[in-house]
């Protein structure tokens, strides 16, 4: 364990920056607060996860053949479940699915304060964490309060890893085990730090040269109710589309957009905790000292990134568990670094350090923040503007359907009547990577008039 580095004289330096974090903090709490009974979409899945929400609800398979009415989604189930469960108690409902988010939130933050307190056996430390985290919420595309499940894969990979991480019997590496495998359950990307957990059990048990046998029941558990399990659950059950949908299905692709994306989430939000993280893995390798599981997880971290980068068309939630391992392992590194070059308390380097990641997740608040109230005059706009309407055939779109590749085939049928700009811009939810869409484009029904558009159009 390592000891707190708090000189006497950074004292208002470390208030300031405990202040900066505690701001970050409650910042989040009231942005979540402002998000919860907000009536539409924040994330453009919300309401088709509350549908397979609603289908755990009822016993029904979940991975169907897709229909128009209901086209499954290819994540893993157990998030459907567990907002199943709380929807009983709950109801069914967005709230309900932004709140069982919160809880895993709550948890990563939870996670990372036991974790930094227990490395640095500082307090002040662990607000840094959690503060640098909160503090992450619009870098990492605002998916911290919404109805989806990255949190619960953050969580359920930290408390794992702390379990394994700290653990000196078989029972603790199973039950860390279980969370590596519940992660895989959550996400698909789980299964990445299931192996990591893994080969961590027997790069430490050859380390200190413990029995071999000692990881064997982690292991056999990993392999019950991962693959196993995933390769026998019956499709009456699941559905009969489950295995296609959630493997066979070739959703990964190497695209210049998605490595562009990843290198500029690297570039303008996490170089300096990406370079302490760094410098961490270097100080432990050219000292001799073993990594932590912290250090050791934060390759596989980066390899999750990597492999999110296969998916087209992501958001930068899929960054969510490399973000979190970057933020662990810049504060850790600080009080590592300091002792090993002293010089560097005297030119302040923890405070800069710290002060830096702070300024590049930095946000505008009024960005994010959507209240029940405005929510529901926004859609009185939508329901009023309609009732504005005659009975002509009529679609409102957030595309031009000229651009639409499902649509575009009706474009000889509908012309455009209106363009609405920023009218109902507050129904796009929140700003992220690939979210700039709200209902803007109203076309009616006029294959007539569409044909004399076009004629005009090719007049010479």
């Amino acid at each position: 364990m390592t000891k707190s580095l708090l000189p006497q004289r950074l004292a208002p330096v470390h208030y300031l920056l405990a202040i900066l974090a505690l701001g970050n903090i409650a910042l989040l709490a009231f942005v979540a607060f402002s998000h919860l009974r907000v009536p539409f979409n924040l994330e453009p899945m919300e309401t088709t996860l509350l549908d397979h929400v609603q289908r755990a609800m009822t016993g029904s398979p979940i991975y169907t053949e897709p229909t128009a009415q209901f086209t499954p989604l290819s994540y893993n189930p157990l998030f459907y479940y567990l907002c199943a469960l709380f929807a009983r108690f709950l109801g069914l409902s967005l709230t309900t699915l932004r709140e069982v988010a919160l809880l895993g939130t709550t948890g990563c933050g939870i996670m990372l304060y036991l974790i930094a307190v227990r490395e640095t056996r500082s307090k002040w430390w662990g607000i840094m964490t959690v503060g640098l985290f909160a503090a992450s919420y619009q870098a990492l595309d605002s998916y911290y309060d919404v109805g989806h499940l990255d949190t619960w894969l953050a969580f359920l990979v930290l408390a794992g890893c702390y379990l394994i991480g700290y653990s000196q019997t078989r029972l603790r590496d199973a039950f860390g085990i279980l969370y590596l495998v519940a992660a895989f359950w959550m996400k698909q990307q789980g299964a990445i730090f299931l192996l990591g957990g893994l080969a961590f059990l027997l790069w430490r048990d050859l380390r200190t040269g413990a029995s071999p046998t000692r990881s064997w029941p982690s292991a056999v558990i990993a392999l019950a109710f991962g693959p196993l399990l995933y390769l026998v659950l019956p499709g009456h059950w699941m559905g009969p589309a489950f295995h296609y949908l959630t493997w066979s299905l070739h959703w990964t692709e190497v695209t210049r957009e998605e490595i562009r994306g990843f290198a500029e989430f690297l570039a303008r939000r996490v170089t300096v905790p990406a370079a302490l993280a760094g410098a961490g893995l270097q100080l432990s390798l050219e000292r001799g000292r073993p990594l932590g599981i912290w250090g050791f997880f934060l390759p596989i971290a980066f390899l999750s990134a990597v492999f999110a980068t296969l998916i087209p068309g992501s958001n930068l939630n899929v960054f969510i568990p490399f973000g979190i391992w970057l933020i662990l392992n810049a504060v850790l590194v600080l009080p590592r670094l300091v002792r090993a070059i002293p010089w560097l308390d005297q030119i302040y380097f923890p405070a800069i350090a710290l002060g830096l990641c702070f300024v590049a997740f930095t946000y505008k608040p009024s960005d994010v923040l959507q209240f029940q109230n405005e929510a529901n005059l926004a859609w009185q706009d939508v329901a009023a503007y309609r009732q504005q309407l005659d009975d002509t055939k009529y679609l409102l779109r957030t595309t031009l359907l000229k651009d639409d590749p499902l649509l575009r085939h009706v474009a000889d049928s509908y012309i455009l009547e209106q363009d609405l700009g920023n009218r109902f811009r507050v129904l796009q939810g929140l700003p992220r990577r690939h979210n700039e869409l709200w209902p803007r484009y109203l076309y009616r029904y006029d294959p007539q008039a569409v044909l004399r558009l076009s004629a005009a159009q090719t007049r010479p």
